[in-house]
């Protein structure tokens, strides 16, 4: 990819992580997988001037999973099958400190967040089937509740870049931090947490149209509400989508409202648009378009971003074009 920004230095990056899997069942009720993966970028830029700049990590990771499930049938509400599903997992994650402050900062692939850590996720999942008049079934996930957290086994204070910290949402479990200190150069020293926060996500389906969900984050260090979002989801039609959404994240002074139409034009032609608004300073902070071309082979996108930086800050206009190649694989055989 090649990057082009505004009053900031243009660089290509080559990005290659190839990752290989070896899952196994020891026993029916049990499923291991164990990943080892090999992670090179390469810039024709680094952020001090002169010369380029690379990064070489090794990402090993070992999961351990069970899945155990219930059916019931003509269990009412007008379903012909209930099934009940829970999953459970407990994964390592090892991937290396490495100083990445030499990097330009562009997008996520930029920072690698170090890991050492153990994360269990508990998952309980309610699985619907109808039956249509005209014979067709249909089958949707009408409730689940899911709880995660995870246990950083070697914390310490690092360099963290800021754009990696601004999209470090208290629901997410990979990493916590305190004690942030902010240096000159778009990196923030900052100490890893020993817990993450305790994250429970729910969801309902009172009709196969229609969503309710919502997400809670639990500071269990210093016992304490972080985050709390909630939303609604509508299925106007198979081709339209509609979402309207409330986040709220404690010091962070985020307390807004998103909303989201998906549209697929066509089959090949999708269409989204999303926007955020700031309830405290009633003001939108955030309108996004994304129109996307999708065939067997490939993707071609195009997103327009306009952002509201705040007070003496202006706006930011982000164009990006993206194209994805899709390499198809031969089905499984069964």
């Amino acid at each position: 990819v090649y990057f082009e920004r505004s009053h900031a230095d243009n660089t290509g990056r080559f990005d290659v992580f190839p990752v290989l899997h070896l899952p196994l069942t020891p026993a029916p009720w049990l499923t291991t997988t164990t990943s080892v993966g090999l992670r090179e970028t390469a810039y024709t830029q680094a952020a001090e001037s002169g010369g380029g700049a690379n990064r070489f990590l090794v990402d090993l990771g070992q999961r351990f999973g069970s899945t155990f499930l219930r059916r019931f049938d003509d269990p009412g509400f007008g379903l012909a099958r209930l099934t009940h599903i829970v999953e459970s997992s407990l994964q390592y994650q090892y991937v290396p400190w490495g100083d990445q402050q030499s990097l330009l900062q562009f997008d996520p692939v930029d920072f690698v967040n170090p890991q050492n850590r153990l994360t269990f996720r508990v998952a309980n999942r309610l699985m619907g089937r109808t039956r249509e008049a005209d014979g067709a079934v249909r089958t949707y996930e009408v409730a689940s509740l899911a709880v995660a957290q995870s246990v950083n086994l070697q914390p310490k204070t690092r360099e963290f870049s800021n754009a990696y910290l601004e999209s470090l949402t208290p629901e997410r479990v990979d990493q916590a931090v305190k004690d942030l200190r902010p240096l000159s150069n778009g990196f923030t020293r900052a100490t890893e947490r020993r817990l993450s926060d305790l994250v429970f996500q729910a969801a309902v389906r009172p009709l196969p149209a229609v969503g309710l969900y919502g997400t809670v984050a639990v500071n269990v260090e210093q016992p304490a509400m972080e985050a709390i979002n909630s939303g609604v989801e509508v299925r106007v039609r198979e081709d339209l989508r509609l979402e309207a959404g409330q986040s709220y994240v404690r010091n962070r002074q985020v307390d807004g409202v998103v909303a989201k139409i998906l549209w697929m034009a066509t089959q090949n032609i999708g269409v989204d648009l999303l926007t955020r608004y700031d309830i405290r300073s009633s003001s939108l902070l955030e309108n996004t378009l994304n129109l996307r071309y999708k065939t067997c082979c490939g993707e071609v996108g195009l997103r327009y971003t306009h952002r509201t930086r705040g007070p003496g800050q202006s706006d930011e206009n982000s164009v990006q074009v993206t194209y994805d190649l899709i390499v198809p694989t031969p089905a499984a055989v069964r």
